[in-house]
């Protein structure tokens, strides 16, 4: 597969999400939680409001807590966490832009169903305001409050 808007990466780690494959996945999955979320007969202001902080969550959690890199010994990437490990730490690569405008997108798509009333528009930007800021570069190698050290 030629890539040559991404940077290739030699870290086992991270090397799967520059796959747009991967990125496809991700969507996937949350389209079908929204699918199964209808299934139960929540409206779509709460389910997409759902999907929305479990992407958040998920994303915070993956991304912007563990720290090193399991299959290498070296300890070169020790204090870098998984969001940092991507693409060799380059910014503003195309796993990078995916993985920071998808939080937009369900933020869009919430308050549009909740027909941005102020309240699922505040309720929805909290989360969409903490994971885009998480993944600006700079915050690189930042830990706020020690979180991710």
């Amino acid at each position: 597969m030629h890539r040559s808007s991404s940077v290739p990466s030699l870290n086992v780690n991270v090397e799967f999400i520059d796959n747009p494959v991967c990125w496809v996945f991700i969507v996937m999955l949350f389209l079908i939680q929204r699918v199964v979320l209808a299934g139960i007969g929540l409206s779509a202001r709460t389910a997409w409001t759902i999907v929305n902080y479990t992407h958040g969550i998920i994303s915070y959690v993956t991304f912007h807590f563990p720290t090193g890199d399991p299959f290498l010994g070296d300890n070169c990437r020790d204090h870098l966490t998984f969001w940092e490990q991507i693409d060799d730490q380059m910014q503003f690569t195309q796993a990078r832009k995916f993985l920071t405008i998808l939080p937009i997108v369900f933020f869009l798509i919430a308050v549009d169903a909740a027909e941005w009333e102020p309240k699922w528009f505040w309720s929805n930007f909290v989360i969409c305001f903490i994971i885009v800021v998480a993944k600006l570069p700079f915050l690189h190698q930042v830990r706020i409050f020690g979180i991710g050290s």
